[in-house]
């Protein structure tokens, strides 16, 4: 039974971390344009998540499984080749219309 409930928190947990972390950049960084606020909200969530994690019974297996599935959830799809492929310059040059509507014309950010 102690498994079922450990494999069910895991799955609890990597949910809400998930839903945390695609809103987050969803608001934060697409919609209120303020990246190094995402940088900073996902530093801080991540100190929150492992801080109360640790006050759970068998914390850390918990919280470390969790984390590392929602960082493999979140990662972003290989790019497809062939047809549907765009081109390298297309790409760039979508990025930086991007980085121009958020404010971002030159420097680390970019």
């Amino acid at each position: 039974m102690s498994i079922i409930l450990t494999i069910l928190a895991i799955a609890f947990l990597t949910f809400v971390l998930n839903i945390l972390i695609i809103q987050s950049n969803n608001f934060i960084f697409i919609v209120f344009k303020k990246p190094m606020a995402w940088v900073a909200f996902m530093g801080l969530l991540s100190f929150l998540y492992f801080f109360i994690g640790s006050r759970f019974d068998n914390s850390f297996n918990i919280i470390w499984w969790s984390a590392l599935l929602a960082f493999i959830v979140n990662i972003p799809p290989k790019a497809k080749k062939g047809d549907a492929a765009i081109d390298q310059k297309e790409k760039n040059k979508i990025v930086d219309e991007m980085y121009s509507e958020m404010g971002i014309k030159k420097g680390i950010l970019k």
